[in-house]
């Protein structure tokens, strides 16, 4: 993550605004490798605590099989200074995944 302001709180996993304009937000996610079932997804989401324009980004993988689920999604956001944005992720496989780190 590239914060050069210090906006974005590590222990919540939420950013704050600094201020008003315009933002390029990324966000990816990746899962352990795991066996899925068929019609197994991964949803990442980016909320915003003033918006109800959520942001979504949904991979649906149709083939049961051994595969490593992730996500990612790229936007530009127009912000409020002060406005909150979170990160949140879904997945439905029915078995516990476990999140990889960045390198």
């Amino acid at each position: 993550m590239t914060d050069n302001v210090n906006a974005f709180n590590p222990n919540t996993g939420v950013f704050t605004v600094p201020r008003t304009g315009n933002y390029i937000v990324s966000y990816s996610l990746s899962f352990g490798h795991a066996q899925i079932p068929a019609n197994s997804y991964v949803e990442i989401s980016i909320k915003s605590s003033i918006s109800t324009n959520t942001q979504k980004s949904r991979v649906v993988y149709t083939r049961a099989g051994g595969t490593q689920m992730s996500s990612y999604m790229t936007k530009t956001l127009k912000l409020t200074a002060g406005e909150q944005i979170s990160f949140v992720a879904y997945q439905n496989s029915g078995i516990p995944l476990r999140v990889e780190p960045s390198e």
